[in-house]
C-alpha cells in the first residue's frame, strides 16, 4: 500500500514537471505557462478528487459489511435453528412459510416465533407447526426440512434486517443429503 502511494506521488509530479519543461521550451510567453501551469494542477486535483471518492466508496462498503448480519437456517439431529453468522445484530427475524406440493395435496411448514434479534454467533431454535391441506399435523411432517429425510429440493427464506433498518433475505435450499445457501438478497 504505502509503495503504491509513492508511486502515486511519483507519477502526478512527473507529469506536473513534464508539462512545465515542455511549456518552457515550447511557449515563449510567460501567460502561457502560467496557463499550463493551473490546467496541469487542476487535472491532478481531478485525478485527486477521484482517488477520494474511490477511498470514501471502499470505506461505506466496509463500515455495511461490518454491520451486517447473515441469518442461516440449519438442522441438527432433527431439530430446526436459525444462526447469525454475520458480524452485525440481526432485528426482527421471521422464517417464511414453506410450501410443499400442490392443491390436492398441500403441505406447510409455518414457523410463527419471530425473533427480536440476534446477536453475532447466536442460535436460536425454531418449533414449526405443520398443516396438511389446511389441517394441524404432527411437526414429524417437518422432516423434509432436514437433508437426511428431505425426498426434493425445498427453499427456505429468512427475512431480517440490520440496525439502520436496511432489510434483508437469506435463500436456502434443502436437498436430499444437502443444505445449500443460494444467496443473500438486499431489500432495502
Amino acid at each position: 500500500m504505502l509503495k503504491n502511494k509513492w508511486l502515486t506521488l511519483a507519477i502526478s509530479l512527473s507529469i506536473y514537471a513534464g508539462g512545465i519543461i515542455i511549456a518552457l521550451y515550447l511557449c515563449a510567453d510567460m501567460v502561457t505557462i502560467q496557463t499550463l501551469a493551473v490546467v496541469l494542477t487542476g487535472i491532478i486535483l481531478i485525478w485527486y478528487t477521484w482517488e477520494t471518492m474511490l477511498l470514501r466508496l471502499i470505506a461505506s462498503s466496509q463500515r455495511e459489511l461490518d454491520l451486517q448480519p447473515f441469518v442461516i437456517y440449519k438442522n441438527i439431529n432433527g431439530q430446526y435453528w436459525i444462526e447469525n453468522i454475520g458480524r452485525g445484530v440481526a432485528l426482527n427475524i421471521s422464517v417464511n412459510t414453506v410450501e410443499i406440493g400442490d392443491d390436492s395435496y398441500k403441505l406447510e411448514i409455518l414457523f410463527p416465533k419471530k425473533f427480536p434479534f440476534l446477536k453475532p454467533n447466536e442460535c436460536q431454535q425454531l418449533t414449526p407447526i405443520v398443516k396438511i391441506n389446511g389441517a394441524e399435523v404432527s411437526n414429524l411432517h417437518a422432516s423434509h426440512l432436514n437433508p437426511i429425510y428431505a425426498n426434493q429440493d425445498t427453499e427456505v427464506s429468512i427475512s431480517f434486517s440490520n440496525s439502520e433498518k436496511t432489510k434483508y433475505m437469506v435463500q436456502e435450499t434443502v436437498s436430499p443429503f444437502n443444505l445449500e445457501i443460494n444467496q443473500i438478497i438486499k431489500l432495502t
